[in-house]
């Protein structure tokens, strides 16, 4: 179509020319015009395909930067599909709220740390049971059910963070166990939501590399993850601020 644009005018100006409707300056004063306007408008094509390329893989500041971008993209795209690696799922629950409201989903895996591998009791007691808490909460077991809400506990020392909606758009960060001079009960702190993370699409070659390392991470540590109610179960007596067991029970992964 652009050529067509690129030809046409200098075509018709000739033409004009010819048979006396347009001088001859007239006639190369159109062309020149013409041309020009159309080669600024390929320049700018041009430019707009290298930004895109320039912006493949986003960073943002933190977690408040990031997860409203993720909200709008379920609004706006309904994913199918989810998958998130968290610590205690606590920086997540707006996005898991959110789907949860959509109802798009057919199936949600959701990682968070088993209670034996928490840094500490007071971070099992508390930032992950209380995790869990807020979770079931905002997404009961009827609501966990029908948007496909399935949780494991992995064992391994927490590291990467990420939430990866329908193998399209990545949001992939780090967990960092740095003193940041905030009082922790708890003792070693522990830093996620407000560490910087990047977002990232399969549509681009940067986007690809990020995915797959984050699907192979997460693929295996999903496999050997635990079952949330059998995970959870020795401590149930002690931490009666836990989720039903019917609730865990509600959001056991499906295969």
């Amino acid at each position: 179509m652009l050529l067509g644009c690129l030809v046409l005018p200098p075509v018709a100006s000739v033409v004009a020319s010819a048979v006396g409707a347009l001088s001859l300056s007239a006639s190369l004063a159109v062309m020149i015009g013409a041309d020009l306007t159309l080669l600024t408008m390929l320049l700018e094509i041009t430019l707009q395909g290298r930004a895109v390329q320039h912006y493949e893989v986003t960073a943002c500041k933190n977690d408040d930067e990031a997860v409203p971008y993720l909200i709008a993209h379920v609004v706006r795209e309904r994913p199918r599909t989810v998958d998130m690696l968290e610590y205690s799922a606590f920086g997540a629950l707006p996005l898991l709220a959110k789907l949860g409201e959509e109802g798009c989903t057919q199936q949600i895996r959701l990682l968070v740390a088993h209670p034996s591998a928490a840094i500490s009791d007071y971070q099992r007691d508390y930032r992950l049971a209380e995790g869990l808490r807020a979770l079931a909460y905002r997404i009961p077991a009827d609501r966990a059910r029908s948007i496909g809400l399935q949780l494991k506990c992995y064992s391994a020392t927490a590291s990467l963070r990420g939430r990866l909606l329908a193998d399209e758009v990545l949001a992939v960060g780090w967990y960092s166990y740095d003193d940041r001079g905030l009082a922790d009960p708890g003792g070693r702190p522990l830093s996620g939501a407000s560490n910087s993370l990047v977002i990232t699409t399969a549509s681009s070659s940067g986007g690809q590399h990020l995915i797959h390392l984050y699907r192979r991470v997460f693929e295996n540590l999903w496999r050997d993850a635990a079952e949330p109610d059998q995970a959870w179960e020795p401590y149930r007596d002690t931490l009666p601020h836990l989720p039903s067991a019917d609730w865990l029970t509600s959001v056991r992964s499906r295969g």
